[in-house]
């Protein structure tokens, strides 16, 4: 029972390292080999749990999935105004025997302005979709920043708990 809880154990770290569980045997004696101990960074190093939330990759991950919501819903917002664009055209007229010749080559060039304003309805509903999108990114966000807090406050005070328990030992 020991040794196929270890096994599981060692396809886990295989998982988080990014290695396949299959791979475990090959460097399973490498994780079980002693070896020196990390150097533990000093309490000035860690001063608030605040500090640690830019490490996250959750909390990344959500001030990601928000700037993205707010960019969203920037563009519906603005999707009832008109467009103006420069196009550019280049191209060749003629038969096909003709078409080296000088005359054979057509340019055109013009601004356009297309404006969806018989679309209202449709635009106010993906206005209205992207805005609450923002809303549910942003509610996502604060949770995962208080959740990440939570974490930072309890391990820094377990931290705290065991180098006075060091200290004293």
């Amino acid at each position: 029972q020991a040794q196929a809880a270890l096994h599981a154990h060692l396809a886990a770290l295989a998982v988080l390292a990014g290695r396949s569980p299959a791979d475990r045997d090959a460097w399973r004696d490498a994780l079980l080999a002693p070896a020196d101990l990390p150097r533990v960074p000093s309490d000035a190093a860690i001063v608030q749990p605040t500090d640690l939330l830019a490490r996250r990759p959750d909390v990344a991950r959500a001030d990601a999935q928000l700037r993205a919501a707010l960019g969203e819903a920037a563009l519906a917002d603005r999707a009832h105004l008109p467009r103006l664009s420069l196009n550019l055209a280049l191209g060749l007229h003629g038969h096909f025997g003709q078409l080296g010749q000088a005359g054979a080559l057509r340019e055109a060039a013009g601004p356009a302005l297309s404006w969806e304003w018989l679309d209202a309805g449709r635009i106010q509903a993906r206005a209205a979709a992207a805005r609450a999108g923002q809303e549910a990114a942003l509610n996502a966000f604060e949770q995962t920043v208080l959740t990440a807090l939570q974490d930072s406050e309890i391990a820094l005070r377990q931290w705290a708990a065991a180098g006075r328990a060091w200290a004293q030992a």
